[in-house]
């Protein structure tokens, strides 16, 4: 029998909404990575004071949006050896858990 392994990844916490929590962070760290040198800006937003902050926002209203990283979402990958299940029903359905779409 061959060895077929797949492989569950599970996320703990709203992964969409991370993603566009990253991208605003990302998008108010390259702004200040462009415009800190110039301004005499920290190169890092958590340090920027409210003055600062205010210096950056006029800069560039749309692409400051976030000054705190986003907590990251946990994941779980759980990796399954389906050759080691004689049961081919079983195999058959841990496979299809493993390739379906999201729940």
């Amino acid at each position: 029998m061959s060895s077929v392994n797949v492989h569950l990844d599970i996320f703990m916490g709203d992964e969409e909404q991370h993603k566009l929590a990253e991208a605003a962070y990302l998008s108010t760290c390259d702004l200040l990575a462009n415009n800190a040198a110039i301004y005499g800006l920290p190169s890092d937003p958590q340090h920027l004071s409210q003055e600062q902050q205010v210096i950056l926002r006029e800069i560039d209203v749309i692409a400051f949006s976030s000054m705190l990283s986003p907590t990251s979402c946990s994941r779980i990958v759980i990796i399954c050896s389906l050759s080691e299940i004689p049961c081919t029903t079983i195999r058959a359905s841990r496979s299809a858990l493993c390739w379906s779409p999201r729940l």
